[in-house]
């Protein structure tokens, strides 16, 4: 499991709690990463779940924190290691993520009745692990104004 944490800090600048390894997939005695533990369809219940949310059966009060403006290189740690080529496709990855996330906020901030937005700068996808004091704060913020 070591090499497996040491790969995702490498490729993603941060360093995954063991536990999200454990929860994720089945581990063995020699800590060699076996099969994943969520079954397919979960993955894609999620995938409609953002494509297509439905806001309208929530009445409770829901927090999103998103990351926003955060570099090109919280996507693609390698990017200032590659060719131009493959740096304009990163790019335009980059970009498309970047219009698919503010329409994300949009929705939520529109459709969710009791929703709360919190946008961390300069944060990506694993904000819990490189903002975690401020995503700490804003959690708690949020539930102490329950």
């Amino acid at each position: 499991m070591t090499a497996f944490l040491d790969y995702y800090e490498l490729a993603n600048g941060v360093r995954w709690p063991a536990s999200e390894v454990y929860a994720l997939f089945a581990v063995g005695p020699e800590g060699d990463i076996r099969n994943h533990l969520i079954p397919g369809y979960v993955y894609g219940g999620i995938k409609n779940a953002l494509e297509n949310p439905d806001y309208s059966r929530i009445d409770v009060p829901a927090l999103a924190i998103y990351g926003v403006d955060y570099p090109i290189t919280e996507l693609f740690s390698d990017y200032e290691t590659r060719d131009t080529i493959v740096q304009a496709r990163m790019r335009r990855r980059y970009e498309v993520s970047r219009k698919m996330e503010a329409a994300s906020r949009q929705t939520f901030m529109t459709e969710m009745k009791n929703g709360k937005v919190a946008e961390v700068m300069g944060a990506g996808h694993s904000l819990y692990l490189t903002h975690a004091d401020e995503t700490a704060r804003i959690i708690n913020n949020f539930l102490n104004g329950l």
